[in-house]
C-alpha cells in the first residue's frame, strides 16, 4: 500500500511539472498564433488557368503542425490578377487583424507586366509592411520569382530587400525556383504543386527561425 501511494504521488508530481512546463511555454507568450499570406495569384497557388489551385500555405501549415503541433494557423489571402498599386491596400486592410503573428507580402508580377514603377511598387508594399508591424506583426517580404517569361525581376527585388532592411526579413524563394527547372513551373509564370511546395520550404526556414526566438 504504501508503495502504491509512492507511485502515485510520483506520477502526480509528473504531471504537475509537465503542466508547468507548458504553462510556461505556451501560456507566457502572446495570444497571437495566425500567419498571414498575402499576395495575388502565386500565394493563391493558381494553376491551369485557374481551374486548379495548391497554394503554398497548405505545405507552409503542414510544416507548422510537424514542428510546434497545433499551434499556429496559417491564413491564405490570395487574389489572382491582383496588382499592388490598385488592389492590394483595400483588401490588405480589410483582411489584416491584430491577431496575425506575423505576415507574408508577395505582390508585383502583375504590376511589371501593366509597366508599373519598380520605385511605386516598392512604396506600396513598404506602407502594407508598416501596417502590419502597427498591430505588431513581423512582416516577411517574399522576392517575386523569376520566370522564363516578362520583365525582369532583378531590380524589383533589389528594391524590396530594401524595403525588408527595415526589421523585416526577405525571402529569396528564388534560389529554390530556377527558372529552367520545368517540373516546378506550370505555366512559365506560375508554380507547380512542387513549385509551390518548394516556396513553403524556404519560407518554413525563415519563419522557424523567428518563432523559436519567440
Amino acid at each position: 500500500m504504501f508503495l502504491y501511494c509512492v507511485v502515485a504521488l510520483l506520477a502526480l508530481a509528473l504531471v504537475v511539472a509537465l503542466l508547468v512546463v507548458y504553462y510556461l511555454k505556451y501560456s507566457t507568450k502572446p495570444n497571437k498564433r495566425k500567419i498571414l499570406c498575402f499576395g495575388d495569384s502565386l500565394t493563391a497557388g493558381f494553376m491551369d488557368g485557374g481551374s486548379e489551385y495548391w497554394p503554398y500555405a497548405n505545405k507552409l501549415q503542414r510544416l507548422l503542425d510537424n514542428k510546434y503541433g497545433r499551434i499556429y494557423e496559417v491564413v491564405c489571402r490570395g487574389y489572382p490578377g491582383d496588382t499592388v498599386i490598385n488592389d492590394f491596400e483595400f483588401k490588405f486592410r480589410r483582411d489584416i487583424e491584430s491577431s496575425f503573428l506575423a505576415v507574408l507580402l508577395l505582390g508585383g508580377t502583375n504590376d511589371l507586366a501593366y509597366g508599373r514603377s519598380t520605385d511605386e511598387i516598392a512604396h506600396v508594399l513598404d506602407t502594407l509592411c508598416m501596417e502590419a508591424e502597427e498591430i505588431g506583426a513581423k512582416v516577411f517580404v517574399l522576392a517575386v520569382p523569376d520566370c522564363k517569361h516578362g520583365i525582369s525581376r532583378k531590380d524589383l527585388n533589389n528594391k524590396l530587400k530594401i524595403v525588408a532592411q527595415k526589421n523585416r526579413v526577405f525571402v529569396n524563394i528564388n534560389d529554390a525556383l530556377p527558372p529552367t527547372e520545368e517540373s516546378l513551373w506550370n505555366d512559365g509564370l506560375h508554380c507547380s504543386k512542387v513549385g509551390y511546395d518548394k516556396m513553403a520550404d524556404t519560407i518554413f526556414l525563415e519563419l522557424a527561425d523567428f518563432l523559436n526566438k519567440i
